[in-house]
């Protein structure tokens, strides 16, 4: 199992947390929504889904993955795509 914690801007109400949220269930993962801090934590299936699905499908919804905190060793990092 993968478990990231993403944070999000653009989020502010229950419509956004429904709509993460549902986004994450409809690919097959699952995310909670932390308004307060701006984050999604989310938790997939190795092999099943990618970190770029992920953000894709949030950003999808029109909010935008700013950092990945990494829970298993509390990194820090960019969420652009490594190409710069």
């Amino acid at each position: 199992m993968t478990n990231l914690t993403l944070q999000v801007e653009g989020m502010s109400c229950q419509h956004c947390v429904n709509s993460i949220e549902g986004a994450l269930q409809a690919i097959g993962a699952n995310g909670k929504v932390n308004l307060a801090a701006h984050t999604v934590e989310v938790t997939w299936t190795d092999g099943l889904l990618s970190l770029e699905a992920v953000k894709e499908a949030i950003e999808e919804q029109g909010y935008e993955v700013v950092a990945i905190i990494d829970n298993k060793e509390g990194v820090n990092g960019d969420a652009g795509d490594g190409n710069e």
